[in-house]
């Protein structure tokens, strides 16, 4: 949608404000860009809180289960999610 009008803007003809739109449309491509951006940190955000969310479901399980041989390795799968590490 905004392709078309970018485009139009950056091919204004020569007049007096063929300046201003050239910058409108500039602005429009680096408005698009950060939009770009944001969805892209959103997508990594939601990935990160699906581990954070299984990783207090194991420990929530576990923690029933005091002397459980996993309850290590749970902790430490929760302390790498909450940092944000997959290794």
């Amino acid at each position: 949608m905004s392709d078309d009008l970018v485009k139009r803007l950056h091919n204004f003809p020569m007049l007096e404000g063929s300046k201003l739109c050239k910058e409108a449309a500039d602005r429009i491509e680096q408005l698009e860009a950060e939009l770009v951006r944001t969805f892209n940190n959103m997508m990594q955000d939601a990935k990160r809180i699906e581990k954070l969310e299984a990783a207090l479901r194991g420990i929530i399980v576990h923690c029933e289960v005091p002397a459980s041989p996993n309850a290590e390795a749970l902790k430490m799968f929760a302390r790498k999610a909450l940092e944000g590490r997959d290794d």
